[in-house]
């Protein structure tokens, strides 16, 4: 039995003498395997009690010093990556190893700390970076760290540790910071922040890590920029400002959903949305028309729910207010460029999906009470500028989608050129041809009651009249 325990021994340190030579040969198609080392190290601890001898002594020694050799190398030259499966190494090499040489030192202690450091390098050097940083990989590192759980007595091992723990938290802060703004507004990257710090949490807790967690410092920032969001719009409301704040507040009432039920910060916010809505009565003109404008007014009426003010009819009431200014506006204009601009606002904001019946009414009445006034401009700007009231007619047309008002008015045109025809010819100091006044009178017959008590019209055509 002795006898078959000795050929055990030699044959096992035979295989592990062959793996540790692939290590220093030129052959790069081997490699050292290490489950091969490892079952070759159980078999030579069950056969060593009976087999071993004092020349075996000295092979076993040797054996051992190559492998730790390659051991300690391989963490030198290693990929984080790797560092693990090689602590697992030396770790599965320690248990055998202490059996057979009971007084022998712990290989796994003495590549801790070199390869924790290795971790931590990597780690910082993602940290160091202006962009570009890869989470995965600074939490990669952080992770290894925990599985090589350096002695916690080793000082220099400590101070890269909480370095870098230091600058995790300090870099993943200023990210959360940035994705939780109104400019940003990234929720996807809020979220995997989070994640990162609930795991950045468990790092520190295994390596007791001293400091502040940072999902609760994650949490605390939260708060400091929903406070900031808050002053920015007071101090917009204050001063007028509404049109750009539906960005603001959506960040807003996104960050509130995560802050506690408690919070006096959550009671700002909701305060500063009933505030908003209320200030929205009083905000200049110009104002409420960039807030309606604003691609993220979408948004705006679920964030203020969010924020429990409740206004569903929100943008009905502040079209209402926009279009009534439009309407005033628009009826005691004389520039036809400026009434133009007014009408095509007005035809604008009939489009909106907040316009209501009530809205539409009122705007039939505008458009009704200006058929008078165009016949009127019409005649005050003569042929030429008649046709660009004409233009106008037409827009006045489709804010009540009967088209009803143009056919009068053309006629009136019409009226105005057999007009400016007959008086052309009756300026003529000499040559007057009767049978045009004649012709150009009988052509206004059928035209006449489209003006028909419309002041100057009827003045004009007896002026034609009598100098005829």
């Amino acid at each position: 039995e002795a006898c078959e325990a000795k050929i055990q021994v030699a044959k096992s340190l035979d295989i592990v003498d062959a793996e540790v030579a692939k290590t220093t040969d030129d052959d790069e198609s081997t490699n050292l395997s290490l489950g091969t080392t490892i079952e070759a190290l159980e078999a030579l601890k069950v056969a060593w009690p009976l087999g071993g001898d004092e020349a075996l002594q000295h092979r076993l020694e040797r054996s051992c010093q190559g492998l730790e050799l390659f051991t300690f190398e391989a963490v030198n030259t290693a990929p984080v990556e790797q560092l693990t499966s090689l602590m697992q190494f030396a770790q599965e090499y320690d248990l055998r190893h202490i059996a057979l040489e009971p007084s022998s030192s712990a290989l796994r202690p003495r590549l801790a700390t070199k390869a924790a450091l290795k971790c931590l390098q990597r780690a910082e050097g993602e940290l160091l970076k202006t962009e570009g940083m890869k989470p995965h990989v600074l939490l990669d590192s952080l992770k290894a760290v925990v599985a090589i759980n350096p002695a916690s007595e080793d000082s220099e091992t400590r101070t890269a540790l909480l370095r870098v723990m230091t600058m995790t938290n300090e870099r993943l802060l200023k990210s959360f910071s940035e994705a939780i703004s109104a400019e940003a507004e990234n929720e996807k990257k809020e979220l995997l922040l989070q994640k990162f710090a609930e795991a950045a949490d468990e790092v520190r807790s295994a390596l007791k890590v001293p400091g502040e967690s940072l999902v609760a410092e994650m949490d605390m920032k939260r708060s400091d920029v929903a406070e900031e969001l808050i002053d920015s719009v007071r101090d917009q409301l204050s001063m007028g400002q509404v049109a750009s704040l539906p960005r603001e507040i959506h960040a807003l009432a996104r960050i509130a959903k995560k802050l506690p039920a408690d919070s006096t910060v959550l009671q700002r916010a909701q305060a500063l949305a009933t505030e908003f809505v209320q200030a929205l009565n009083t905000a200049p003109l110009e104002e409420v028309e960039g807030l309606l404008e604003n691609s993220q007014h979408g948004h705006l009426l679920q964030s203020l729910k969010d924020l429990n003010c409740d206004a569903p009819d929100l943008r009905s009431k502040l079209l209402s207010r926009v279009i009534y200014s439009h309407l005033e506006t628009a009826r005691v204009l004389k520039d036809l460029e400026e009434l133009e601009k007014e009408l095509e606002l007005l035809e604008k904001r009939r489009k909106d999906e907040a316009m209501s019946a009530d809205l539409y009414v009122e705007m039939s009445k505008f458009v009704d009470s200006m058929e008078e006034v165009f016949l009127a401009k019409i005649f005050e700007e003569g042929r030429v500028g008649g046709a660009r009231v004409l233009e106008l007619t037409n827009i006045l047309d489709r804010l009540r989608d009967d088209g009803q008002m143009l056919p009068r008015l053309t006629k009136a045109h019409k009226v105005v050129s057999v007009f400016e025809e007959a008086q052309g010819e009756l300026k003529k100091p000499s040559g007057m041809n009767p049978k045009v006044v004649v012709r150009v009178l009988g052509d206004l017959g059928p035209l006449l009651p489209s003006v028909a008590g419309i002041r100057g019209y009827g003045g004009a055509l007896q002026d034609i009249v009598e100098k005829f």
